[in-house]
């Protein structure tokens, strides 16, 4: 039986362990790599995601940055010439495979029956008289208006295809270095997945420079104002800190990479990892101000076995509840599930061995300055108060916090799912700026790829796309589309004259098809085309621009194209990232249900195994049910969605969110093995380890309140959101809990005994 004398014989032992094992993780922290790719975090399985990788081998990859250049008139001499040199050194940077601009789009016109293919650009302007002329060549070419340059000519677009398989963040970077050594009049502003993604990584090593430490000072400052001393600073500290190392060590050693949300873990730790040092010394301060036991030897055997069962099983359901993120769609998220679990077992560990092994080598205080040096706690007195509350009126309580379940269970009604990336950002971050400037002047930021295979020369299938390409022109939200079939349809406009039979039309024949594409590649290139169809005719695809990212828009366009192409031979799927982020959406609902049934039914189950009753599960459940009826009912009426980042708040929320209700329990059970009449147990219940509850849930606040001046706008509210939950679970454990204890007095928490080492 481990007793205060065990941590006095191998208290050398057991720091000794303790300081290697953080040792060999921390030195694994060198090799800690960012992955801001938020395409690597979908399962490969997902069918969006299957179509969407066929489809970059064809054409060459969908990974589209786009540069903007913005003036007061975007032709003058001066920003062409710019533009041109920027253009120029993109066609021989490495890993672009595709480069469209004013100076690599086509003006394709006919002349005496010949096809003449020229540069849409044909002169540089001198003068104001020239931009003129330039400015009407351009307005008049359907291939560039509002595609590579805006119909004001205040702005022109560069598209950069980045190649499949390559380091996007890189390429990124490179295209900036470009832009650095060609400056000029006009405003540059980057958009596109790839330069959203080197935003991501930007802002990633931010966050963990920056909420890490801020984090940890309001830890500290919490911890100093809980207990007023050092050693109820110190203690549960280092446990945090050990713990954070070995999380973020364990990161390469499992060939894992930092992303958006494993961002969090640094976070959860300093939140969580200190919740069962925080109880540890709340009991310690207790049991020292009683001034009972003589030395510091018995004090801890005491503070050991007192605390041992609860803060192991509270433990073991805060495993719990975060494994449900196993059920998370996103890898990472399951990642940080894993990481999370193993986390707070190593903080469990180390709270139980070597706070007690540090304790038994400390002075223990005179028990007058047990809490500090500055007598009772102010929440001491508040406690006192809400106890006298609670055994005067637990059904007016009751009944009062069954109507604000009620107006909050309206609000759930009201809730969105959105996987919006560009939402990740503020409004006016550049990412969300350039996205606006694209769909107001470009067609939109968002795209999807409708692939289809088969002789892509036949007229019947040309007349296919045409069609679908004018239904989609006429869907709210769309931009621009794209097909085989306008090409065709804009070279047959060169070859006839209006009025002919042949002009604007797909012809009837393929020979006469394969004809126009010959007489093209006479004077242009026939990679001009490659992002619309494969170099031997058997795959095409239509490209959608979409103005926004909002997942009701998506799924309007896409149940259009699925209406379209229904009984179609040649169709084959629907890509691209629009698509991915509005499957998505309904994934991550789906996860969030599954998550939660998870956290809820394994938590459940422990308590049961716990209290060996099935009631004591099911009264366990009914806090955590309200705090996520409070949480979910305030997401729906401030207008928060649920998205990547927020549908992990159920897991963390039942897992953190437990361990209250289970210590009042717990307590409450011993002050009646120990005589006390129900009203009284929960008074002193409130009293005592209703400090330490209160310490722990504030803790969790303050740890994850940092995550509140985030770079990213998901993870500010999840960690508002996160304050929210744990806020709602604390008053559940100290206000409804007792209410119910004293209202209905379950025969559960009356039946077990005490035990030799409890008395």
């Amino acid at each position: 039986m481990i007793d205060g004398s065990f941590f006095r014989k191998y208290r050398w032992v057991i720091v000794g362990v303790s300081v290697a094992v953080t040792l060999f993780f921390a030195l694994q922290l060198p090799r800690v790599r960012i992955d801001p790719d938020l395409y690597s975090m979908i399962p490969p399985g997902m069918e969006a995601r299957v179509v969407t990788d066929s489809v970059d081998k064809i054409f060459g990859g969908s990974g589209m940055v786009v540069i903007l250049f913005r003036d007061d008139d975007i032709l003058r001499r001066e920003d062409l010439l710019r533009m041109r040199a920027i253009v120029r050194d993109l066609h021989r940077l490495k890993g672009v495979t595709y480069v469209m601009s004013l100076f690599d789009a086509r003006d394709v016109r006919g002349e005496q029956g010949m096809m003449i293919v020229d540069p849409a650009v044909p002169f540089l302007p001198a003068n104001e008289r020239e931009r003129d002329s330039l400015k009407r060549i351009l307005l008049a070419n359907d291939m560039v208006r509002d595609v590579v340059v805006s119909s004001d000519m205040t702005m022109a677009a560069v598209y950069v295809t980045i190649g499949d398989g390559e380091e996007q963040v890189e390429v990124v970077r490179a295209i900036e270095n470009i832009l650095s050594e060609h400056p000029g009049r006009a405003e540059v502003a980057l958009g596109g997945m790839p330069y959203l993604m080197e935003r991501i990584s930007r802002y990633i090593s931010r966050d963990i420079s920056v909420l890490m430490p801020v984090a940890l000072l309001l830890m500290v400052i919490m911890l100093l104002l809980a207990f007023r001393q050092w050693r109820g600073v110190v203690l549960p500290f280092t446990v945090v800190v050990m713990t954070i190392l070995i999380t973020m060590g364990m990161l390469p050693l499992l060939g894992w990479k930092m992303t958006i949300i494993t961002v969090l873990l640094p976070i959860m730790m300093i939140a969580i990892a200190n919740n069962y040092g925080i109880h540890l010394v709340a009991l310690y301060q207790e049991l020292n101000a009683a001034g009972k036991y003589p030395s510091r030897t018995s004090l801890v055997g005491a503070l050991f076995h007192r605390l041992f069962n609860p803060v192991v099983l509270t433990g073991l359901t805060t495993v719990a509840g975060i494994l449900g993120l196993l059920s998370h769609i996103l890898v990472p998220a399951r990642q940080l599930g894993v990481l999370a679990a193993v986390g707070i077992i190593f903080a469990l560990v180390l709270s139980l061995f070597l706070i007690p092994a540090v304790m038994v080598m400390l002075s223990v205080p005179p028990p007058e300055r047990a809490k500090g040096k500055r007598g009772e706690h102010p929440l001491e007195r508040g406690l006192h108060r809400l106890a006298a509350t609670l055994v005067q009126h637990p059904g007016r309580i009751l009944v009062a916090a069954l109507l604000l379940f009620l107006v909050a269970a309206a609000g759930i009604t009201r809730l969105q799912v959105d996987a919006n990336v560009e939402n990740f950002f503020p409004e006016k971050d550049p990412v969300r700026q350039s996205a606006m400037l694209i769909n107001e002047h470009f067609g939109g930021s968002q795209d999807l790829s409708v692939w289809f295979s088969g002789d892509c020369k036949d007229p019947a299938l040309l007349r296919r796309l045409d069609r679908y390409t004018d239904t989609l022109k006429k869907v709210e939200g769309v931009g621009q589309v794209a097909s085989l079939a306008t090409v065709v349809r804009e070279m047959s406009k060169a070859l006839y004259d209006p009025g002919d039979a042949g002009y604007d039309r797909i012809p009837d024949s393929r020979n006469a098809v394969a004809q126009f594409f010959e007489m093209y590649s006479m004077g242009g290139d026939p990679e001009d085309f490659e992002q619309l169809v494969d170099f031997d005719f058997r795959n095409t695809r239509l490209l959608i621009r979409v103005k926004s990212g909002s997942t009701k828009v998506i799924d309007r366009v896409v149940e259009k194209v699925h209406e379209m192409v229904d009984g179609d031979p040649a169709f084959r799927g629907i890509g691209g990232y629009g698509y991915i982020n509005a499957r998505l959406s309904d994934l991550i609902l789906r996860g969030q249900i599954r998550s939660l049934i998870l956290a809820v039914v394994v938590v459940a189950l422990l308590v049961m195994l716990i209290f060996r009753s099935v009631r004591a599960g099911l009264f366990v459940t009914l806090p955590l049910g309200g705090a996520m009826v409070l949480l979910f009912g305030l997401m729906g009426y401030a207008g928060i969605v649920l998205d990547v980042a927020t549908a992990m708040l159920s897991s963390i929320m039942i897992g953190v969110g437990v361990d209250y209700t289970i210590h009042f329990l717990w307590r409450y059970m011993f002050e009646r093995r120990r005589g006390a009449a129900p009203p009284e147990a929960v008074r002193l219940t409130l009293v005592n380890t209703g400090r330490g509850i209160t310490f722990n849930a504030l803790s969790v606040m303050v740890g994850f309140s940092a995550l509140m001046i985030s770079s990213f706008t998901p993870v500010r509210f999840f960690g508002f959101l996160v304050v929210v939950s744990i806020a709602s679970c604390l008053a559940g454990a100290m206000v409804l809990v007792p209410a119910l204890i004293l209202r209905y007095q379950p025969k559960f928490l009356e039946k077990i005994m005490m035990t030799k080492n409890e008395k």
